[in-house]
């Protein structure tokens, strides 16, 4: 019993809280960049120039759990001009693309005690990832819609489907973020684990902010943007402690 509470001190007992305030820092000033730099790339593809706007709804629907209209108006407002940025706005989402990546990197590899790419790696990886993003989802919405058609709008296979489509995507990212080879069972339990967490979070905190209204009162209209910063840091926290989650039953697996 000693030895299990042990353990379990040790794992939360490192510098990840810092970590997910770093990366919380940066995805405020790298989120809308980044999405930006998808929508220029997906309007240059007609095929899936139409998925632009349910893309940005499903990555809101994420970042913004209390569905505040504020946000997705001033989000959506700074969206639909990122086709009309000049070479000075390109710029500058490249600039915070790299910034935020690096960081993320960085972080990522020194939990797992390990070098981290070189910066035309790290660079290359990333950027091929987030222009990936927009077409995985458009192929998302088609099985979804398929399914729909084919099980007659079962909502438990559109689930299922999403639940899935999730999954895969935590594990492709823990495999291109690990700077190492790692066993898929450690991926698999993990990023599971991660996915779980962040679902049963997400509820639990939509319910804290529908029934508090403590700091609605205090911070008035101020107050989304701090429900929006808190969600970004525990959303970081579970990530990164599935990161190290996943190095620790590495290490086990290899020891047996």
């Amino acid at each position: 019993m000693k030895s299990n509470l042990k353990t379990t001190i040790d794992f939360f007992n490192d510098d990840i809280l810092y970590y997910a305030g770093s990366l919380s820092f940066f995805t405020i000033l790298a989120l809308l960049p980044i999405l930006a730099l998808m929508i220029v790339f997906v309007s240059t593809l007609s095929i899936f120039s139409k998925q632009i706007d349910q893309f940005v709804l499903f990555a809101l629907d994420f970042i913004n759990p209390t569905h505040s209209e504020q946000l997705v108006l001033t989000v959506s407002g700074f969206l639909s001009n990122a086709s009309d940025l000049g070479t000075i706005g390109l710029i500058y989402l490249i600039f915070s693309f790299i910034l935020f990546f690096r960081d993320y990197d960085h972080i990522v590899n020194k939990i797992y005690a390990i070098e981290q790419k070189s910066f035309i790696n790290m660079f290359l990886v990333y950027l091929v990832f987030i222009f990936l993003l927009p077409i995985i989802f458009a192929v998302y919405t088609i099985l979804v819609a398929s399914v729909n058609i084919a099980f007659f709008d079962n909502s438990f296979f559109q689930f299922l489907l999403t639940f899935i489509v999730n999954w895969i995507f935590f594990i492709f990212l823990f495999k291109i973020s690990i700077n190492k080879k790692i066993s898929l069972i450690s991926i698999l339990i993990s990023t599971f684990i991660v996915l779980i967490s962040l679902s049963t979070f997400k509820e639990l905190f939509v319910f804290y902010t529908l029934y508090n209204q403590m700091y609605a009162s205090i911070y008035g209209s101020f107050s989304v943007l701090m429900f929006f910063f808190v969600w970004l840091y525990i959303s970081w926290l579970i990530y990164l402690y599935g990161i190290k989650l996943s190095m620790v039953l590495n290490q086990r697996l290899s020891n047996n």
